[in-house]
Order: structure tokens, then sequence, then C-alpha cells
């Protein structure tokens, strides 16, 4: 008998169980017992992922002298701009909008105002709160529009009224956190040209528990093209909104990611703070709820018309199709590229040496390594080389999995203490959870070589000279992200095209070069950039810290 997050078939659980049936009856035995052993792994390890958080929270909670304390450093700041939530509302729950505008009056940041737009909700009481809360605080503010318009017209009301220098985007029953603004502000003191700030987030429940914490990367542009990991509370700065033309109408139910890929195209600093500041409200009424009755075709239409709107902004010509998780999206970019596989075979020499002439003397653009163990397609490499149409991608990595699912390797995760993650190395597709990292555009830090393809011409332009002394995939590979990192471009997971390996995988022992490569990648950074300052660097599986 399967248990799902502690509960014995309910509601959404028998979902499940109805669509495990119909895809049984769709699929043969041994691909249903595939999926179900997928579903039953992804399970287990998201309530083990909820009982670390609830740890988590236990040992990070704010006490009242980090909240005087943290009153004190905003007091003694120099800027101190005026933030402009906004928040369009539609028949909202009483309660939990309640709750949310508090968590705002709450705030330890002082110089905001809260922008509320109503939809025309037919429920009075809604109008009667917002009004009751625009008297009891001046800084907030409200328009009531006389039609519904959907949330891209209402948030654009909301914009309307904004006058501060950031904007934050609220949703209704969002639930911010005492310092949720003045860590923001802290940034933006610290580096006055940032004009785009995200934060970590979790996930309330209408009874007040919080779990499925979603610690982020920071700024990854290619995994926004694949779903929008930012979600919701973020600061923007105002002119770029408005340069931008606000919230697009036509992108209802994706109009926070249409919004956010206009805006990065034009950002000029994006930072990321690693810190959970807001809870995502899991009502059925909401996107976040695994039960929702907001999971319509309309969003996932939308959204796939905000990546091709994105892809034709850049003057990439794609394809774009849902993705294989809520929320995602997968794109096939059109190319007729050329490219050399190149298949290492002991010759007696060391690799490196091989690896050096080959880059050096061959003609194609592109080089796949692979060994004889691995087999891809030709339609998948063509697949993959779309991805170095994109502006700072020289270096590709691709999933290893074996016959039944399981990851060999992707990226590769860098510490501060000498070890190395390779990410999701022996779990199944799906990856960090309810997010399916494995199954986006993910970007890393670094990657072995193996089932690695490099622009040739990029690196036959730089020095190679020391990979002629390393005997090892992850050696070489790891110089070659340096290389990336040095000269600031990036590398990007694949998104479905797979290598099969056949037989038993078998990782590079780590060498004192694989340490000295990664710590240069790193530098004077506190934590690998693609991965979290909250994730553990034991373990592979996206373990919480602590």
């Amino acid at each position: 008998m399967l248990i799902f997050n502690n509960r014995m078939f309910t509601k959404y659980n028998l979902k499940i169980l109805l669509k495990g049936i119909k895809y049984l009856f769709s699929h043969n035995l041994s691909s249903f017992l595939k999926k179900t052993s997928a579903v039953i792994e992804r399970e287990l390890r998201i309530a083990q992922y909820n009982k670390q958080y609830t740890a988590y929270l236990k040992q990070n909670s704010l006490t009242d002298e980090f909240i005087a304390d943290e009153k004190r450093l905003i007091s003694r700041l120099k800027v101190k701009p005026k933030i402009s939530l906004v928040m369009p509302t539609y028949n909202s729950s009483i309660k939990f909008l309640k709750m949310n505008i508090d968590s705002v009056i709450n705030q330890i940041y002082p110089n905001w105002e809260l922008c509320i737009a109503d939809d025309n909700s037919s429920d009075a009481r809604v109008k009667e709160t917002i009004e009751y809360y625009c008297k009891k605080d001046k800084r907030i503010k409200c328009v009531f529009r006389e039609s519904n318009g959907h949330i891209s017209k209402a948030s654009n009301s909301c914009l309307e009224i904004a006058t501060g220098q950031y904007v934050g985007l609220l949703d209704h029953d969002d639930l911010l956190y005492p310092n949720t603004l003045s860590e923001c502000i802290k940034i933006i003191n610290e580096q006055q040209t940032v004009d785009f700030i995200y934060t970590d987030e979790d996930k309330i429940d209408a009874h007040g528990k919080r779990f499925e914490p979603h610690f982020k990367p920071d700024w990854s542009p290619e995994t926004l093209l694949s779903g929008n990991y930012i979600t919701h509370f973020s600061l923007i700065k105002k002119n770029l909104i408005n340069k931008v033309g606000g919230f697009r109408v036509g992108y209802e139910g994706a109009q926070d990611l249409d919004l956010f890929l206009r805006v990065t195209e034009l950002s000029k600093q994006i930072y990321h703070i690693p810190k959970v500041l807001y809870s995502w409200r899991t009502l059925k009424s909401s996107t976040a709820s695994s039960d929702s009755d907001a999971k319509s075709d309309y969003a996932y239409k939308n959204g796939i018309k905000s990546i091709e709107s994105a892809l034709k902004r850049r003057e990439i010509r794609a394809t774009v199709t849902e993705g294989a998780g809520r929320g995602l999206y997968d794109f096939t970019i059109h190319n007729n590229f050329e490219y050399a596989k190149f298949i290492s075979r002991s010759t007696g020499e060391r690799l490196g040496i091989q690896v050096y002439d080959f880059i050096k003397n061959n003609s194609s653009q592109y080089i796949i390594f692979l060994d004889k163990n691995c087999s891809i397609s030709d339609e998948n490499i063509q697949r993959s080389l779309g991805l170095f149409m994109f502006p700072g991608i020289k270096m590709l990595t691709i999933k290893i999995v074996n016959q039944k699912g399981t990851i060999y390797k992707t990226g590769i995760i860098i510490s501060k203490n000498d070890k190395l993650i390779h990410a999701f190395q022996g779990m199944t597709e799906g990856g960090y959870f309810n997010f399916n990292y494995s199954r986006m555009y993910k970007n890393f830090s670094a990657t072995s070589l193996l089932g690695t393809i490099i622009d040739r011409e990029f690196f036959s332009k730089i020095d190679l000279k020391p990979i002629k002394e390393f005997d090892n995939y992850t050696d070489i590979g790891l110089y070659l992200s340096y290389l990336i990192s040095k000269n600031k471009q990036r590398i990007v997971l694949g998104y479905n095209p797979l290598i099969i390996y056949k037989g038993d995988y078998q990782n590079d022992k780590l060498s004192s070069q694989s340490i000295k490569m990664a710590q240069k990648i790193i530098e004077k950074k506190e934590y690998d950039l693609n991965y979290n300052p909250n994730l553990s660097t034991s373990r592979v599986d996206f373990s919480i810290n602590g």
C-alpha cells in the first residue's frame, strides 16, 4: 500500500492512482513498473525533505532579538527607496487576505506602499476588507475595477497607482515574513545597480503548515526558459517594468513568467537571496496546490506562448511544447549545425593529449565526447546543439542514464570544502523534488567531459596546454569548465536528450587537479552559484543542510 505525504488515499492520491491505471492500459507492464518505482522514490524523497525542513525552520526561526537587531541595522542604511508591493485581488479568501496584508504591515522595513487592485469581486466582503486596511494604514492604497479583466489587467491597475522605485510582486494569498523587505534593502545598499531581486520560498497550507521549500539557484537564464523557477515574490525596478510595458494581456496564468523573461533581457544585475522570505499558499484556487482547480489548460498554453515570444525576441526559431513536469516547458531549436563524434579509446597516450589534439586539429564546430559504452542518437545530438544559439553558451552537458532510467551523470556542484557533487546521481528522472531540475535546462558551474559537447572554435582559441597532463574525464571537464567561468560564459544541461550508458558507470577518482580547478571556478564566492547554500554538499540528493 502506498502512502503519500503521510496520508492514505487522499483525493490527490486517488487521482495519482487513477492516472497510474490509465498509464498501465496505455503502456506495457515494464514501463508501468518503472513509472511506479519513480513515483514511490519521489514521494519518499519529498517526505524526507519535508521532515528535514521542519527541523530547519526550528533552527532558523526569527527571534525577537534578531528583529530588534534588524531594525537597528535598517535605520542606519543610507539608501531607503520606496517599495511598491502590487497585489491584484478577486474574490479572495477573507481570512488569508487579512493574513497577507498583516504580513506586509509587519515588515521591519517601513518605506513601502501596498497597491491593491480588486478585479470587480462579486464578494462584497473583499471590498470591505480592503477599505478597512486602507483606513488603518495610509501606506495601503487601492483601486476597484469596474469590470473583471483578469490578472494581467488587474496587475497593471496596481502598477498605475505605484509610486515606488522598486515593485514587489505579491499574490493575494502569499505570506511575507518580517525581514522580507529588509533583506532586499540590504542588498540594494550593497549593490546599488541591482535591478531585479528574487528569493527562496516555501509552501504553506490552510492550517499554517510550511513545507516543500524551494531553495533556488542564482540567476539561471536557460532554466527560466523551461519553467518559472522564480515564481512569485521579487523586486524589480519600476522603470524596467514600465519600459517593457507591464503585464501583457493574453498571458494570464503565466503573466509573471512572461514579465520575468522580458525584464531579465534588459536587466544589468539580477540578484538571488538564498533565504526563504515568503510562503506560497496552497489553496484549491492556487497553482501551488497539487489538487488545484487553477491547473488549467490556459495557464500552460500561455506559458508556452511566453517561451515562444522570448525565443522570437532573441531571433531563435523553435518549437515549444509542454514539458515533462507540472509547469515546465520544452523547446526544440531548429538548426543545422555540424558536429564530430569523438570516442576516446586507449591508444597508449594520455587522454588529455588526445583531447588537446582533437580540439586543435578538428575542423568541426562542435565536438561531443563519448566512450564506447555511450549510446546517443544523431537526432538528440542535433537537438542539443540548438542551445549554442544562446549567447554565452559554449559548453553543454547531457544526462547519462542507464537503461532503467537511473541518472549517472549531469553536471557537477562544487563546495568550498573541496568536495564535488555529481548532481542527481543515482536518482531517477524528476530530480529535485517538485521542481524537476533534472528535467529542465539547468545551468551548472562545472561538468565532467564525458557526455559533454563543446564549441570547438571557442576552446581552440584558448590555452589548452594544461590538459595534456590530465588523464581522466573529470580533470579535463573541470579545466574546460574553469575556462568557461574565466571567460564569463555558461554551461547548461540539455533538457531531454539522453545518453544511454551500457555497463557499470564509474566516476573518475578526484585528483588534486580536480580540486584545484574546482576552487578556481568558485574563486571568492561563498558557494556554487548554480546550487544553494541551504542544500547539502555532502550528498547528491539535494538534502537540506543541518
